[in-house]
């Protein structure tokens, strides 16, 4: 505080002077009431000079904070929505892994393994000067599909009494001779190999147990060897 001429000088608001006047008072008494009294009208008027500047935090504060209450309520819904949609697909994610897994195993399953050991004994009509050491093996595997399946398929033999003609699965029980339902070779070769669509109707027969493998000759055209077929993973 500085008196100037007579007046009070007061620092106020951001860079203004706030002036009280004070009235010219001689004597020790006089000049305490002279300075009570200025003390006074100055208290006055820096409430008066600051008055707009309270009024205009007052008015800022009522119109950021709820601004600013908004603004973090949207941040927070936003984080919110974000949240669910990692959540939501997150579990997309985990559905389609699961399908996929669920695909796998169902392919593992659906594949299959057949097998057949192949006799002169087993064959009907009984066979015609057919070798005591005559015998042939079949191996495969076949895998299903929505019309039917692949069937992948190994013919061994020996001790024929002559070139394989022909060899073939038909449908049929141990002891009767049945129609053919899948051709493999004719003429063929011991160790030959083959790969071919196969029927569900034909895969019914195999997964019932109702088939056989056999391989012909000339000399017993009716078939020389012969052994059921066996289906395992079914």
């Amino acid at each position: 505080m500085k008196v100037l001429d007579g007046r009070i000088r007061f620092a106020g608001s951001p860079g203004a002077a706030v002036e009280a006047s004070v009235r010219h008072v001689t004597g020790p008494a006089r000049g305490e009431a002279g300075a009570a009294a200025a003390a006074s009208n100055a208290h006055d008027e820096i409430s008066k000079a600051t008055r707009p500047t309270r009024l205009t935090v007052a008015r800022d504060c009522q119109t950021v904070l709820p601004t600013a209450a908004k603004n973090l309520g949207q941040i927070s819904r936003k984080e919110d929505r974000d949240v669910k949609k990692l959540a939501s697909l997150a579990a997309v994610g985990a559905v389609v892994l699961l399908v996929a897994a669920a695909v796998a195993v169902a392919a593992v399953l659906d594949s299959y393994k057949v097998s057949a050991t192949m006799k002169a004994g087993n064959e009907t009509p009984t066979p015609t000067g057919v070798k005591a050491s005559a015998k042939g093996s079949f191996t495969g595997s076949y895998t299903e599909s929505k019309t039917g399946g692949t069937l992948k398929w190994k013919l061994t033999f020996s001790g024929l009494t002559g070139q394989a003609t022909a060899a073939h699965i038909h449908k049929g029980k141990p002891g009767v001779a049945g129609p053919v339902i899948v051709p493999l070779c004719g003429p063929c070769s011991s160790g030959q190999s083959g790969t071919m669509k196969i029927s569900k109707a034909v895969i019914k027969v195999l997964e019932s147990h109702d088939a056989y493998v056999n391989v012909h000759t000339s000399k017993n055209q009716g078939g020389e060897i012969r052994g059921s077929v066996k289906v395992t993973g079914s």
